[in-house]
């Protein structure tokens, strides 16, 4: 994380790439259309540069592997004492989301489990707003391949690299691929302009005059 700290600048921060599987992904969305705040654990430290009221967008790995939801970012922290044994760190978690108000998917048992695995549970950021970006059919479907096209061999995450910073460009070129794939684009449009402070600008220029993708 120490060479992004080093690229990336907060100023130049507008938004994140990142993934999960389908599980969590199917969690997550039974949600849409609620204004309730979800946890979104990492192995890495917390995207700390990303402002809030920024977009997430979240591609599910593994089995049908698409760019599959757009989530608003309130914080994120690192998990205090992560090294610690996973018992006492999903304990730790398990009370804070209680204390929070934030809605926990997994059961204690599950997130031991998840804490034991790699080096731990080191960060986690809170989101309070998600849709989903549904496809007609899967010839539409955002695919990795896809953000590596159109971002000059950059990819959305790989391993040992659990997300992007994207630039306000970057964040643009997506929203654009976004509304032109998506069957729900109308959805996605209003839902973009309620919970972004730059959303209404960006639809505008998308209805106006698209970018090539």
């Amino acid at each position: 994380m120490g060479v992004l700290r080093k690229i990336f600048k907060p100023r130049k921060i507008a938004g994140l790439t990142t993934f999960c599987y389908e599980k969590y992904l199917n969690a997550f969305l039974k949600y849409e259309g609620r204004n309730v705040k979800q946890p979104f654990e990492l192995y890495e430290g917390p995207p700390e540069f990303l402002p809030p009221r920024s977009p997430v967008f979240i591609f599910q790995a593994g089995k049908n592997h698409r760019l599959r939801a757009i989530a608003r970012y309130i914080y994120s922290f690192e998990v205090e004492g992560w090294k610690a044994p996973p018992e006492d760190v999903a304990d730790k978690l398990l009370a804070l989301y209680e204390r929070e108000g934030i809605i926990a998917h997994d059961t204690r048992e599950e997130l031991v489990k998840f804490c034991s695995k790699k080096r731990g549970v080191r960060g986690v950021f809170i989101f309070d707003k998600i849709i989903e970006i549904r496809y007609s059919e899967p010839s539409k479907w955002i695919r990795k391949r896809d953000f590596i096209e159109r971002f000059k061999g950059k990819q959305p995450y790989a391993q040992g690299f659990p997300y992007r910073y994207l630039s306000m460009e970057d964040v643009e070129k997506l929203i654009n691929l976004i509304l032109v794939r998506a069957e729900n684009g109308e959805d996605i449009a209003r839902f973009l302009i309620c919970s972004f402070p730059y959303g209404k600008d960006i639809v505008e220029k998308f209805l106006i005059s698209p970018l090539k993708v």
